[in-house]
């Protein structure tokens, strides 16, 4: 259980979230044709973990694309804004944990896109997103 729950290896127990997963690189030319990023940071500290990730949901054949993710514990505001800088993921807002306004409001004064998320049911909301995600085709 160890091995699944906490360092995200496959055990074979049936126990996974996504059934549907197909690992493989995203070609540039693939995110070049990609006409709307999402961004999201959830700020962790220690035991959890930060977690960034960049996306793209393709409607039409119901699938998400993870583009790039970045988890670290025990970083600063100002290194993980940093590495989002050095990644240049500027170019779209980033969709941060709401619970962290002072995290927010770093990100923003150190020139990041970074907005709260929204407290409605939506795609920002993990009472909505989980069940979403899950019931995509990939």
């Amino acid at each position: 259980a160890y091995d699944h729950e906490y360092l995200g290896n496959a055990v074979g127990t049936g126990g996974n979230i996504f059934e549907l997963l197909e690992l493989r690189e995203i070609t540039d030319e693939e995110i070049a044709r990609m006409d709307t990023i999402y961004q999201g940071v959830d700020f962790g500290w220690y035991p959890d973990a930060y977690a960034f990730v960049r996306c793209y949901y393709d409607a039409d054949s119901e699938t998400i694309y993870f583009i790039d993710e970045h988890y670290v514990n025990k970083e600063s505001n100002e290194i993980t804004a940093n590495w989002i800088k050095e990644k240049g993921y500027t170019d779209y807002h980033i969709t941060c944990d709401s619970a962290e306004p002072k995290s927010i409001n770093d990100y923003r004064s150190m020139g990041l896109p970074a907005r709260p998320a929204r407290a409605r049911r939506s795609l920002y909301s993990v009472s909505f997103a989980a069940p979403f995600m899950i019931s995509r085709k990939r």
